[in-house]
């Protein structure tokens, strides 16, 4: 693996400094991150010593030259005793998560609120999905969640799905797509070890539509899962330019069915895509999707922990 450290004039191989490198992400947290432990004893004098800082620019590779991650430093951990340093860092999508607007969009596609956000804050663009339907957008909140907020509308209506994601540094907005040729997780071949969990924890199974003065507009349900496992119900308020009825569905969750898997290291499986599981030790065959990955490199040795959960 490689490594290099950009901070102002300064470019840095820091490669045989590393001894651990965690590469992760989740469909909550929305910037991917890397955690370096990095060699820096003080005794020896061998070694030379790092003068990193908050801010600077990491930028990590796969022994092929393929590029997985380029962000900043967001903290830095030294010990006492060791002299290490613990780096975190996260890629450009912390920004638009940390970054508020407020706009009034009209008659603007999401791609176009999305090229004019991210040059509010000089985030590049890779690739836009083009949706080509147009909206009214009054926005207030992040620039992640406005951005998301337009294509997961203009979803309702075309009926696609969007990734968003950084790109060796740039925006890039996808529709979600099953590969043809899914990476294949088995427990005869490279699955170390697996746990099966079925849960309620996020059940909605009734959900009841408001105006905005509070009068109960409508309901949608899940009468199956109501008579098998009671009532758990979420209230949706109806939004502007929204379908409520296709709104208040997607808020519809049934059995949350989840596995995680102890694999050897694939690049491929981040979170967002999918993947084929064979596990003959839990009876589970399947396509899943990766909601969590947490990749390890360690004295030349690649493993990941992955939830996946059922279904795309």
């Amino acid at each position: 693996m490689k490594v290099l450290y950009y901070k102002d004039s300064t470019n840095l191989d820091i490669s045989e400094l590393v001894s651990q490198i965690v590469w992760s992400g989740n469909e909550e947290e929305i910037a991917r991150r890397v955690e370096l432990e990095v060699l820096n004893p003080i005794q020896d004098y061998y070694i030379p010593k790092l003068d990193i800082k908050l801010g600077g620019f990491i930028v990590f590779y796969t022994n092929s030259n393929k590029e997985l991650f380029q962000g900043f430093i967001l903290s830095k951990e030294k010990r006492s005793q060791s002299g290490n340093i613990r780096l975190t860092c996260v890629d450009v999508l912390y920004y638009l998560n940390k970054n508020k607007s407020i706009h009034n969009f009209e008659k603007k596609t999401a791609e176009n609120i999305a090229t004019i956000l991210c040059n509010e804050v000089k985030v590049v663009i890779g690739v836009l999905a083009t949706t080509g339907i147009v909206q009214d957008l009054p926005a207030n909140d992040t620039i992640f969640n406005i951005i998301k907020d337009a294509y997961d509308y203009a979803g309702s209506l075309n009926g696609k799905y969007y990734n968003i994601r950084m790109n060796q540094g740039k925006l890039y907005i996808e529709e979600k797509a099953k590969s043809a040729n899914l990476i294949l997780l088995t427990s005869d071949s490279n699955i170390n070890d697996s746990s099966y969990k079925e849960s309620l924890e996020e059940m909605v199974n009734l959900v009841k539509i408001y105006d905005d003065t509070g009068k109960q507009i409508g309901e949608v349900k899940n009468s199956d899962n109501i008579v098998t496992y009671g009532i758990f119900q979420d209230t949706y308020e109806k939004e502007e330019n929204k379908d409520y009825n296709a709104s208040a569905n997607n808020m519809l969750k049934g059995i949350e069915k989840t596995i995680s898997v102890e694999v050897i290291g694939n690049v491929d499986c981040i979170s967002g895509s999918y993947v084929s599981v064979v596990d003959n030790n839990l009876g589970i065959t399947g396509d899943f999707t990766i909601i969590s990955d947490t990749h390890t490199f360690a004295e030349g040795i690649h493993t990941m922990s992955l939830e996946l959960r059922e279904g795309y």
